[in-house]
């Protein structure tokens, strides 16, 4: 690619990102506009969920992917229910929810308060987020309560599932497809359809890998395109939970399945993950600056200074208090997977594999084309968690999810890995 593709490219990239910041402040106070009675009905037939769940439930105890986040669930909840007497792009800008006891209760004891009529507690700002799940959530609860929201959301990860792998397998069956499999299994989809919090990146990832393998994008010359509104969706939609899964997911299949040489692929995964990062800290800068245009508010240096927390090495006394060093970050997060179910698939994967080379089924000849390629792909959760250490020290239960994206690259290069030989 010359430099005035480069050029091309990278105006399109400003052009599309500023769209979707506007687009966004419109489609947030668009859905402000809806009222919230209906909602608080719906949220109070979903408290006896955190009534009995907690913040905190692990619907498989002992197992920290397991933990499901209601914590933020509840946070989601109070944000679509509440309003407050202003315009509704301020409040879009704004995203605010009521906490009362000066925020000592848990979101779901103040939600709970906050449907039951108490109008006295402190009014909190959430701005640096776009809390782009209010699309959804806010329509969502005019009609169906959490758990109907569960079943819902269940379904439909499923149906997408199904839809990934058997799109994978069709284009290049198991070497493909075993591979997608294992990843998913590592973001572990029973936790993404009981979590709210845990599904816009699930989400993310099927649609961003559905729409690689449909269109084949890899060898596209606007397959960049992907990448860039994958990151502006993932800023859009997510708080902070496994961000680096989607991107490097995605990554993957372009990895594998493009035709190009070794050079031109490794180019294309850079040039790729560039967009990605473009879109998702583009469109993160954006909600700090129309907020704070919009509400006078500085939204900027709120979101500074959380960035700076989340992205250092010192955890608080009330988060437990370890030192967040790279190597802690990474052990931490990689213990999530050390489970007997985990240890039982993976022994079973690799004596099919001793199988398959000692039978002289197949043999093992690595793609030289997509191994730099794919290097790059394992190396995306651990870049993460280097860039992002204290979030991933104090919220492995989920941010352990990113190393899927690793899973993948691993899985995807012994499969493809893996000839037949003639018979």
């Amino acid at each position: 690619m010359n430099v005035k593709s480069l050029s091309k490219a990278a105006l399109i990239c400003c052009i599309c990102l500023i769209l979707s910041i506007l687009l966004g402040v419109l489609a947030m106070t668009c859905v402000y506009i809806l009222p919230t009675g209906r909602m608080l009905t719906q949220a109070d037939r979903s408290l006896p969920i955190f009534e009995t769940e907690g913040t905190g439930f692990f619907w498989a105890p002992g197992e920290p992917s397991a933990r499901l986040d209601g914590y933020t669930d509840a946070i989601m909840m109070q944000t679509a229910v509440y309003v407050r007497d202003e315009n509704p792009l301020k409040a879009a800008m704004r995203c605010s929810r009521m906490e009362f006891s000066e925020g000592k209760l848990a979101p779901a004891d103040s939600l709970k308060q906050y449907v039951y009529g108490n109008r006295s507690g402190q009014v909190l700002d959430y701005a640096r987020y776009w809390h782009g799940y209010l699309l959804f959530l806010k329509p969502l609860l005019l009609f169906f309560s959490l758990s109907d929201i569960r079943m819902l959301n269940g379904a439909l990860q499923l149906i997408l599932a199904c839809a990934v792998l058997l799109t994978a397998y069709r284009k290049r069956g198991l070497r493909l497809a075993l591979p997608l499999g294992l990843a998913l299994l590592a973001i572990n989809p029973v936790s993404t359809a009981l979590s709210m919090q845990y599904s816009s990146i699930y989400y993310l990832t099927l649609l961003g890998t559905l729409v690689m393998l449909l269109t084949e994008s890899w060898d596209r010359k606007w397959g960049y395109l992907v990448f860039l509104f994958l990151g502006v969706g993932t800023a859009f939609f997510d708080f902070l939970t496994y961000p680096a899964c989607a991107v490097g997911i995605c990554l993957g299949p372009q990895a594998l399945m493009s035709q190009s040489s070794g050079r031109d692929r490794l180019l294309k995964t850079i040039g790729s993950g560039t967009a990605w990062a473009f879109g998702y800290g583009g469109m993160w800068s954006g909600k700090w600056l129309a907020a704070s245009l919009i509400t006078g508010t500085n939204a900027l240096s709120d979101a500074m200074e959380q960035i700076q927390y989340r992205s250092g090495g010192t955890v608080t006394a009330s988060e437990g208090g370890a030192e967040a060093t790279f190597g802690a970050v990474v052990s931490r997060n990689l213990g999530v997977f050390i489970t007997p179910a985990a240890v039982l698939i993976l022994l079973a994967l690799l004596g099919v594999l001793v199988w398959l080379l000692l039978t002289k089924r197949c043999r093992f000849a690595p793609e030289k084309a997509s191994l730099l390629s794919l290097l790059i792909v394992f190396a995306v959760p651990f870049i993460w968690y280097f860039l992002v250490r204290n979030h991933s020290m104090v919220h492995y239960w989920m941010t352990h999810r990113n190393l899927a994206a690793a899973a993948f690259a691993l899985s995807g290069f012994v499969c493809f890995s893996l000839k037949e030989r003639e018979r």
